[in-house]
């Protein structure tokens, strides 16, 4: 079943685990929208800027985040219009201000690995 995703903080940097969160979402057959500080294109598909109102529209089923809590921040107002069911902490960006503000939305608040979840079926 398609799980459209959202990855926030998505690098194509050989190696990084957003990369391989992309790769690996792709091959489980999930949909993926990817979001950077820089923005620009990945393999043909646009990577997003921060927020932009295309974003908006998309139905978006999961966000995964691979951005340090400092970070975060910037993105708050931006990803909390989103209507996810659910966000993907992965580790290192475990933020207890952001999980909070998710909660309060009702959106299931996960600290995990996505890549472990897709490997071990509980994506």
């Amino acid at each position: 079943m398609d799980k459209p995703t959202l990855i926030v903080g998505f690098s194509p940097r050989p190696g990084r685990y957003s990369l391989l969160a992309y790769e690996s979402l792709c091959s489980h057959g999930h949909s993926v929208i990817l979001m950077n500080m820089r923005g620009g294109e990945y393999e043909g598909k646009r990577v997003f800027r921060f927020c932009c109102e295309e974003v908006k529209t998309l139905p978006i089923h999961t966000i995964t985040l691979y951005l340090r809590p400092a970070v975060q921040a910037l993105y708050y107002d931006c990803l909390l219009d989103l209507k996810p069911q659910r966000i993907i902490f992965n580790p290192g960006t475990e933020n207890s201000e952001f999980e909070k503000l998710w909660r309060q939305k009702g959106v299931e608040v996960v600290h995990g690995c996505t890549l472990v979840m897709l490997r071990t079926h509980q994506y």
